[in-house]
């Protein structure tokens, strides 16, 4: 069930990441996620099991089990390639605040409400391009943002509550 839901989740996010990414980044790269496993995502209970039933020995001897979703991953390609091995630092913070941005369209649809979002120096390593881009979306939501450099915030957000200002 818990594979399942991940694969559900990963194809909603598929739908629009790359928008979203692209959005951010201004530009036309293609953005994915893939589940990868161990195991066949399509067998997954049966495979699993018998991997439990080959190995209960090693693992109870090991003291954790050696499979299963805990043990899965999410790779995410910029270009069809992994980010790990080609994306810049850069990237991976408008990456990430891409997925963040779907992340929090999906749970806005699903719960008919905004969140309130919680960010936490947000603004390191974005160029000036995508601090303005990124502030446009946070725009609509009741936003947190803590930071070692309080005058980016100030640039970027047309409206301030000076409160959140104080140190």
């Amino acid at each position: 069930k818990i594979v399942q839901k991940r694969l559900g989740l990963i194809e909603l996010f598929n739908k629009n990441v790359s928008l979203a990414y692209q959005t951010l980044a201004k530009s036309s790269e293609k953005l994915e996620l893939t589940y990868v496993s161990k195991q066949n995502v399509a067998n997954y209970a049966t495979e699993l099991l018998h991997k439990f039933e080959a190995n209960i020995e090693k693992e109870t001897m090991q003291g954790y089990t050696l499979y299963g979703p805990h043990r899965d991953d999410l790779l995410i390609t910029l270009n069809d390639q992994p980010i790990q091995l080609s994306a810049s630092r850069g990237e991976v913070r408008t990456i990430l605040l891409g997925l963040k941005m779907q992340e929090v369209n999906l749970i806005s649809e699903s719960r008919g409400t905004k969140p309130v979002l919680l960010l936490d120096d947000v603004f390191g390593e974005l160029d000036g391009m995508r601090r303005k881009t990124l502030t446009e979306f946070l725009d609509e939501y009741q936003t947190f943002i803590t930071t070692t450099d309080a005058d980016i915030v100030l640039k970027n957000f047309k409206h301030i509550n000076p409160i959140a200002l104080s140190s």
